[in-house]
């Protein structure tokens, strides 16, 4: 006689109260039905909230409910989403049988009183494990639910932190940090905003996996209400690859979650003799809707392939930096064009952390420079207007593996991978369009992908003077307009002779010193996975700062501070007067001695990002630390 359930009812003591709850930790979606009255749908069912004394049909208690609610999610990531929100854990994960069969539970209660068990079953959670070879290679909505569960558990720190203390001088303590995947304990704290919370009822739990994306709400850019561009720019994703297999298979899965679709891929692979390409084959295979293509790549380092790279760029496209061994989150793309078109248009919301107009700080400052944190853009720079984005299309053409491309670039190899629906459309900088490069952080984590910490806040305006001392823009989160993608494209041959360190700090110094716009973004869109190959890794450990002064002892960053100079000289020409005229007086310091050189890098008003970290540069500078090796 009975086919299932359509719905039970919660008595609650205020029903906006727990109508608030159940969305901001479970992400229930809530409607109204009848007279006004509430309810929590629950896949197929849906849970009615009423008052005490509201039916009087029965003997309701405030309390006295007890319901179990199924997810796909494993154990951790409901721990995590719990520990996010403040919500304290009555007991689990635990082991107990379900209608369908096996299940591991959590248990807590919501603010009535009323005991919520959130159930999976080992099975649902599978996407989370290990291949067959041990590689971590995660379901794309795995990454993004877990990711989004991350940045929350940050967002609850702070928000922590920063609340008054109750009655009685106590502050409430803050939540416990979650263990994430295998494990990892996240410590550490940021103002990270609470996202999306990843629950039965959500978009990424509802469809299946190639699906789920689709549907996600992107994470708020604070303070931008703009809508994409009419005519979305094409992004050209850059990954240099080497010796990849074991972790490029979960950052191809964090391509194809992007929530901006509007890209391409072009692997530049350094020789590989394991699975990398037919890994990237595979994904090019499995995804028709994005043209791919692998070219052989110079087999001169990562920042020689990536420099490469910049050729394959095709005009009016944008570019954007990807490694191989990190996880993108899904709005890594469309953060991006959001924040530049917005820029562009003339807005500064406070969601973004620092808008670099060449800005020198407060200190030490050459003669003609505006006081304060911002500099008076120079004459010669055109002004940021609307159309860093929204530019003519210009047709371009997919063609079959083996052949080039119709764009003006030709691949260096003939091993070309293209997997698309038909065409695409690219855009065209309108002539005096200004560069602009957006950066964004990232969330260091381990080999396996758990979150270690949130990599360092920077407050100082970005610009030249900084950048030239400086690598604080991290590739792995970089976006370049197509007027940027212009000047890169001119300097990349006299980086590549000069044989810069870093194609990022480059990148960084090129775009600043042209008059571009630098934006830093606070939000974390990538998983920087540390690991014993990593070319660069994370530099805020102890070890790591151990490192940075024995290479500043050696020499070493005084060779590439040189060898940055080189590559500048190269493209002079893209340089606005004030910068070229820095970049003079740089040049000519680090050949001074070293109380003089101190002295004229001072005059100059360079800094780099933290006090201590001035403090030191000037310090090894007045040392001769920075002159040429003898």
């Amino acid at each position: 006689m009975i086919t299932g359930i359509d719905h039970i009812v919660l008595t609650v003591h205020d029903i906006e109260a727990a109508r608030s709850f159940y969305a901001r930790v479970l992400g229930v979606e809530v409607e109204t039905f009848g007279a006004g009255r509430r309810a929590l749908k629950v896949g197929g069912q849906k849970i009615n909230l009423q008052t005490l004394g509201q039916e009087t049909r029965n003997h309701a208690a405030i309390g006295c409910g007890d319901v179990c609610l199924l997810t796909e999610l494993p154990p951790e990531a409901v721990l995590a989403k719990l520990a996010a929100d403040g919500v304290p854990v009555v007991e689990g994960p635990v082991q107990k049988t379900g209608a369908r069969g096996p299940i591991t539970s959590v248990y807590f209660c919501d603010p009535d009183g009323n005991l919520i068990e959130v159930s999976s079953n080992p099975a649902w959670a599978a996407g989370w494990g290990g291949d067959a070879k041990g590689s971590r290679r995660a379901d794309p909505a795995a990454i993004v639910c877990f990711a989004r569960s991350r940045q929350a558990y940050w967002g609850t720190i702070a928000a922590t932190k920063d609340r008054p203390a109750a009655r009685g001088g106590q502050s409430d303590p803050p939540p416990q940090p979650p263990t994430f995947l295998r494990g990892g304990r996240v410590p550490g704290k940021s103002r990270a905003p609470r996202h999306h919370g990843c629950t039965p009822n959500s978009p990424c739990v509802r469809q299946p996996a190639a699906e789920r994306i689709a549907t996600l709400p992107p994470r708020p850019l604070r303070g931008y209400g703009r809508a994409m561009p009419d005519m979305p720019p094409q992004i050209a994703i850059l990954l240099a690859s080497y010796q990849g297999a074991r972790h490029i298979a979960a950052q191809l899965d964090s391509l194809a979650t992007q929530d901006y679709r509007h890209w391409r891929l072009v692997v530049s692979d350094d020789g590989s003799t394991d699975d990398t390409i037919g890994i990237v084959r595979g994904f090019a295979a499995a995804h028709p809707g994005h043209e791919v293509t692998i070219v052989d790549g110079p087999r001169e380092g990562a920042t020689r392939n990536f420099l490469s790279l910049i050729a394959a760029v095709r005009p009016g496209e944008a570019l954007a930096y990807c490694d191989q061994d990190d996880v993108w989150l899904p709005d890594r793309l469309s953060r991006g064009v959001r924040a530049i078109e917005a820029v562009a248009a003339g807005d500064r919301p406070p969601g973004i952390d620092a808008v670099g107009d060449d800005a020198p700080p407060a200190g030490p400052q050459p003669t003609g420079m505006a006081p304060g944190n911002v500099a008076r853009a120079p004459a010669d720079v055109p002004p940021a207007g609307a159309g860093s984005f929204a530019c003519p299309p210009v047709f371009a053409e997919t063609l079959p593996a083996g052949e080039s491309l119709r764009a003006g670039v030709a691949p260096p190899a003939a091993d070309a991978v293209h997997a698309s629906s038909g065409t695409s459309a690219a855009a065209t900088p309108p002539p005096g369009a200004r560069a602009v490069l957006h950066v964004t952080r990232t969330t260091i984590c381990d080999s396996d992908l758990r979150p270690l910490r949130p990599a360092p806040l920077y407050r100082r305006p970005p610009g030249f003077r900084n950048a030239l001392i400086q690598a604080c823009t991290p590739g792995n989160t970089t976006l370049v307009n197509p007027a940027g993608v212009a000047i890169l494209r001119t300097g990349a041959e006299a980086a590549a002779r000069a044989d810069i360190v870093s194609h990022d700090w480059w990148t960084y110094q090129l775009i600043s010193g042209a008059g571009g716009l630098v934006i830093r973004d606070p939000a974390q869109t990538v998983l920087y996975r540390q690991h014993r190959g990593n070319v660069m890794g994370r530099n805020d450990t102890p070890r790591a700062m151990l490192a940075r002064i024995s290479r500043l002892s050696a020499g070493h960053y005084g060779d590439w501070l040189r060898s940055n100079v080189v590559a500048l000289e190269g493209a002079r020409a893209l340089l606005t007067p004030e910068n070229r005229a820095v970049l003079d007086g740089f040049a000519a310091a680090l050949r001074a001695p070293g109380p003089r050189a101190a002295t004229e890098l001072a005059r100059l008003g360079l800094y780099r990002q933290t006090v201590a970290g001035t403090a030191a540069f000037y310090a090894a500078a007045a040392m001769g630390r920075l002159g040429p090796r003898r």
